[in-house]
Formats: C-alpha cells, structure tokens, sequence
C-alpha cells in the first residue's frame, strides 16, 4: 500500500527501479530474506505502476555482483536477477 501510496503522488513517466538487497554474503547467509525482498519488492513496484501509472516507462538494472567469470549466477542474489 505504501508503494501504491507513492507511485499514486509521484504519478511517474520514468520509472527507475535501482532497490534490491544485493549483498553477495547476506543473499548467501539469508537466501529466502533476498529473494523475499528483491522479488516481492519488484513486484510490489510493478503492480503499483500497472494500476497507478501504467504508461510509466520501467528500467530494471542488476548489478555487477549478480555473475561471475561464467554465465552462472555467483550467489543467490544473481539467480534472483536471472
């Protein structure tokens, strides 16, 4: 509601959406406390646009951290991204 509340004031054109827990140790000591934050978070954002300011243009950025030297993500917080 807190999100709705704000998209709803703010009533954006550009959505720029930079918030995540992306802490490589805590995403390993706290696995389900990520994806909880990240996913629910992302969302809660979504769903706040969709119904607040749905012609609201979205970016979602990951970090540098979410991948290794691969392409397999290097802890939880890059298989939340994926």
């Amino acid at each position: 509601q807190q999100v709705k509340r704000v998209v709803q004031e703010v009533n954006p054109d550009i959505t720029l959406h930079l918030a995540a827990q992306n802490h490589g140790g805590v995403a390993w000591e706290k696995p389900a406390f990520t994806f909880r934050i990240n996913v629910l978070g992302t969302l809660n954002l979504l769903e706040a646009l969709r119904i607040c300011a749905p012609k609201s243009i979205i970016l979602i950025t990951g970090s540098v951290l979410e991948w290794n030297a691969g392409s397999q993500p290097a802890h939880p917080y890059g298989v939340e991204r994926v």
